[in-house]
């Protein structure tokens, strides 16, 4: 009993120099050097690998990945924590502890940590014998750096969510500023574990507080595309962030918790940059076909525009065509002069050169009239050019039109019936390939091969048991030995493992 009370007292009596030690270091800062110094005698020990730096999601389960150098492992165990900044003083939880550094990977259980974006943090911890005085020990180390021997952050942020929680990232505006006098395009990216449909509630606001309220909504209940035309010509001038939240389309509930910025089945967003609205700088005329992809014609070609009126109550619009998108050197040749501001206009091909056309618009003064003398300048006439160009041909392309899957989509498991209306004006044969791609995009590839060079045929059976499961769009090449044309389908369709 005696010598236990020694012991008692000895070891206090060491805890205390070990306190008056620490504070005496805490007070002066530039006695000790840290890792995160410039010396070349502290090297980092511990190097927390994920999640990386462009982060990460998960909803149930996450593996955290560790690497070290130059540290013996008989000596030193791993404790791991999540944290929502990189402070370590005031951590969010615990992940594990006293894990073997030689492992080097751990998976994490998530499922009952509150959804939010998270820092791993880990901590190099001495190993030391149980005492009675554990927890006194603990408690001085988180004051005390001599308990401390190394520390490292996760690169990047683990985005927590559950399954009835699609994830949101708004994109465009990036960085910065981006400048719009009469239009933006916002842009996003998604993810939904369970690929529902889901819709996004757009708001714009002065800051990145969602606590205090928007400024207003810009449009509620958009689909899930990836990209909204914000119409903001009668804004007025200043910066704005764009605020997106996304929620399953089929989800009742529709409560928000700003504090983690995710909710029951939603989750949320602010851009990195603004849009600058400043009005003066655009055209006020928009020349909407042939658009950015392109356009085929043979006879007649229907030209659509928009205007937006700023000083002048009145407007003419006078049509014309061009090889190029610069009016300085010319026109290839006249459309329709001083036309109604009627948005539409319907032009004859007959005499037209079989060749590839660009659509320029000029908005003129309706109390002038003035073409020649202004169509090089913008004083007193605005001028827009078409995105796409349109292809004055004798043969029209063939075209194709899936309708299984349909637009909202379809699953199945083992074989799927493909269908498709296909169309060719002269009634040239034509051949059909079918491929399934993960996106929309024709410049990245069409994807894996279905099926190739069907004829006289508008459905196709589809084996699906060699098929990965996954979320595809089906792809459609028509070719009827004069034009190659390449159709997406507007539905997606859900491979599913086999029954």
């Amino acid at each position: 009993m005696k010598n236990k009370g020694i012991t008692l007292l000895a070891s206090t009596i060491f805890l205390m120099i070990c306190m008056f030690s620490c504070d005496n270091e805490l007070a002066d800062p530039d006695r000790y050097e840290t890792s995160t110094g410039d010396s070349d005698s502290f090297k980092t020990n511990l190097v927390i690998i994920t999640p990386p730096d462009s982060g990460a999601f998960a909803g149930y389960t996450y593996t955290v990945n560790w690497d070290y150098i130059n540290v013996d492992t008989g000596k030193y165990l791993l404790n791991l924590y999540y944290d929502e900044d990189n402070n370590k003083e005031e951590y969010n939880g615990i992940i594990a502890e006293n894990l073997d550094l030689r492992n080097k990977t751990f998976k994490w259980d998530i499922s009952n940590v509150k959804p939010g974006y998270y820092y791993v943090l880990g901590i190099l911890k001495p190993k030391t014998q149980s005492t009675n005085h554990e927890l006194m020990i603990k408690e001085i180390s988180r004051h005390c750096s001599f308990f401390m021997d190394e520390y490292d952050y996760s690169p990047g942020k683990l985005l927590i969510t559950r399954n009835d929680a699609p994830v949101i990232e708004i994109t465009h505006p990036d960085t910065g500023a981006t400048e719009a006098d009469i239009e933006f395009q916002i842009r996003w990216r998604s993810y939904d574990k369970e690929a529902n449909k889901c819709l996004v509630d757009l708001y714009y606001d002065l800051d990145t507080n969602s606590t205090n309220g928007f400024i207003d909504k810009i449009a509620m209940e958009v689909p899930d595309t990836g990209s909204f035309l914000w119409d903001v010509y009668n804004l007025a001038e200043s910066d704005y962030y764009i605020y997106g939240e996304i929620y399953d389309k089929d989800l009742g509930t529709r409560r928000r918790i700003h504090n983690n910025r995710i909710s029951f089945g939603r989750s949320s967003d602010y851009s990195t940059g603004v849009v600058r609205v400043r009005h003066g700088s655009s055209s006020r005329i928009k020349i909407l076909t042939p658009p950015a992809e392109g356009d085929y014609a043979k006879d007649f070609y229907e030209i659509l525009w928009e205007t937006y009126p700023a000083k002048y109550p009145e407007f003419l619009i006078s049509l014309y065509y061009d090889t190029d998108q610069d009016q300085s050197n010319g026109v290839s040749g006249t459309i329709a002069e001083l036309l109604p501001d009627t948005g539409m206009f319907r032009w004859n091909l007959a005499s037209i050169a079989r060749g590839n056309y660009f659509i320029l618009g000029v908005l003129i003064e309706a109390r002038t009239g003035k073409v020649r003398e202004i169509i090089n300048t913008r004083l007193k006439a605005d001028f827009s050019y078409s995105d796409g160009m349109l292809y004055v041909v004798d043969n029209m392309p063939p075209t194709m039109t899936f309708i299984a899957p349909p637009e909202e989509g379809a699953s199945a498991s083992e074989t799927y019936r493909l269908a498709w209306s296909a169309y060719d004006e002269e009634s040239d044969p034509f051949n059909i390939s079918l491929y399934y791609d993960l996106d929309t995009l024709s410049w990245n590839g069409l994807g894996d091969l279905i099926v190739e060079n069907l004829k006289d045929v508008d459905y196709y059976d589809w084996d699906l048991t060699g098929v990965p499961c996954g979320v595809y769009y089906i792809v459609g090449v028509i070719d009827d030995s004069h034009y190659r044309a390449i159709v997406h389908s507007k539905g997606t369709l859900t491979v599913l493992p086999l029954k």
